[in-house]
């Protein structure tokens, strides 16, 4: 459950209800004390007799919801994603979380790590590059590890992706599993992470194109396919982000492996409304292995079926 303020202010409410119910039951003790339930009147209410239940039904969801809000809720997110270059906000920017608890399988496993479910949640950034995501409490917490982690994304197109995992929050140590963010190099996405009165403080610069910390495009493609992986983006997001690049320019060695799984992933066939983008696509990592025909990635499984899956279209179509 999403709550638009972070979880720690919901304590003050599961504390109300323990001592409301403590309250309520002495009440009830004095009014048993002043008048018997024999001498009652007739028209007392219906089911009188099992009122004494009701303080402790209270009791229970107060404590359920206090150990919720201790092991199974995650803070509210809120900071600026701003241009590296210029220092100014940047616009309508895509940031995304999601919540990850660690729950034990086994006596002879480790713990594993699983996205809680409904977590994951979107916004865009405000004119001046602002933005704010809810707090979560699980509506289901159940065992007695807990979250361990909170994964986040920034995506703004034509700039570096930024994602990482916040932890030191949490109270089990675990991490966010298999989404844990992108960690190098860090020079393409700095970024400042503080907490306030629960609540996460996440400030992230998103670094135009620069080749000085290695393949800036091999390396946004890599990102954008785990955006795509862990349904942070759409598919059709990361294949016009393909199309208007390989339109335009010249694959890179690093961008063939992405670029291969999309391909295989759209077509042929598949997406009959794709196809143009499928041709566009594989056609450039087919022209890369062509003119670079001893590139070890070319050789790599998916890189070769997309090739071949490419050349079959071609010849049917009788190219």
């Amino acid at each position: 459950m999403n709550v638009p303020f972070p979880p720690l202010l919901l304590w003050p409410v599961v504390i109300g209800m323990v001592v409301a119910a403590s309250f309520w039951r002495c009440w009830q003790n004095r009014a048993i004390l002043a008048a018997p339930p024999q001498d009652w009147p007739k028209h007392a209410p219906k089911g009188w007799k099992h009122f004494r239940i009701y303080p402790w039904l209270l009791v229970i969801a107060g404590v359920i919801g206090a150990y919720s809000l201790w092991r199974f809720s995650a803070p509210s997110v809120h900071g600026r994603v701003v241009d590296a270059a210029t220092g100014k906000g940047i616009p309508g920017a895509l940031v995304a979380r999601t919540v990850y608890r660690a729950a034990q399988v086994s006596l002879t496993e480790g713990p594993s790590v699983f996205g809680e479910p409904w977590s994951q949640i979107q916004t865009r950034t405000d004119s001046q590059g602002r933005f704010r995501l809810p707090g979560y409490v699980s509506l289901f917490p159940v065992g007695i590890r807990g979250e361990s982690g909170m994964a986040w994304k920034v995506f703004s197109s034509g700039y570096m992706i930024a994602g990482g995992c916040e932890q030191d929050t949490f109270r089990r140590p675990h991490g966010c599993g298999g989404d844990p963010g992108f960690a190098n190099p860090a020079e393409w996405t700095p970024r400042t992470v503080s907490t306030s009165f629960g609540s996460i403080i996440l400030d992230v610069r998103l670094s135009p194109p620069d080749n000085r910390h290695g393949d800036f495009w091999g390396e946004y493609f890599h990102r954008l396919n785990v955006l795509t992986q862990f349904r942070y983006l759409k598919k059709d997001e990361f294949v016009k982000e393909a199309v208007e690049y390989v339109e335009s320019r010249p694959a890179t060695r690093r961008m063939l492996l992405p670029l291969a799984e999309l391909a295989l992933r759209i077509g042929p066939g598949s997406r009959p409304d794709l196809q143009r983008e499928y041709q566009t696509i594989a056609e450039a990592i087919s022209r890369f292995c062509e003119s670079s025909p001893k590139t070890d990635v070319c050789e790599w499984p998916i890189v070769w079926n997309a090739i071949h899956d490419y050349h079959a279209t071609q010849k049917s179509r009788g190219h």
